[in-house]
């Protein structure tokens, strides 16, 4: 496994993260008319069962790997569902209350988020044994993760004019699934 090729996967992982703290709420608000207290409820509630799912995965993982499963399927198995959830979350099904379009693509966009770094970062760490190998792999793969920090902050200044605007909104989050999208395909 080259360095590089592991470490651009990266991009994409934050790429789709970034929006996850910072737009969900103006967007959902802005796009949807829903209320922000109830977003802010949702986001707690998503976030509260993320925060104690991890260990579940991991264990889960473990679990995976025994069964002959390795951390690189693990990882293409995430990225699929991943990438779905990320577009549902920002293209919400019209025949389903937003409520529910919000809260079960934002849990599954944490759940296969969780489930890809897991197995994402134990990959980089288990590929060598030694010290400044390992230290290689993750200098690459956090200075390269920075392209998709920068990106998914860059976007919506680059496709929205007017901060209210919903169809722009709409428009840049479109343009963001399919750089996502061509990301994870890279």
């Amino acid at each position: 496994m080259s360095i590089l090729g592991y470490a651009l996967l990266a991009p994409s992982i934050a790429f789709a993260q970034l929006p996850l703290y910072l737009y969900i709420p103006k967007y959902y608000h802005v796009v949807f008319g829903l209320n922000l207290g109830t977003i802010g409820i949702i986001l707690l509630i998503v976030r509260s069962i993320d925060a104690l799912k991890d260990p579940f995965l991991g264990i889960g993982v473990d679990k995976l790997l025994q069964a002959k499963f390795t951390y690189r399927q693990i990882v293409i198995f995430s990225l699929i569902p991943f990438v779905i959830s990320y577009y549902y979350l920002f293209h919400p099904p019209q025949s389903i209350a937003i409520v529910v379009s919000l809260a079960i693509p934002l849990f599954s966009l944490h759940f296969f988020d969780s489930l890809l770094i897991i197995a994402y970062l134990v990959l980089g760490a288990v590929v060598t044994v030694q010290y400044l190998e390992r230290t290689r792999i993750t200098a690459y793969r956090e200075g390269i993760k920075v392209i998709g920090i920068i990106l998914a902050a860059l976007l919506p200044a680059v496709f929205i004019q007017a901060e209210d605007d919903s169809k722009q909104l709409v428009e840049s989050f479109t343009v963001a699934t399919y750089i996502l999208t061509l990301l994870v395909g890279i």
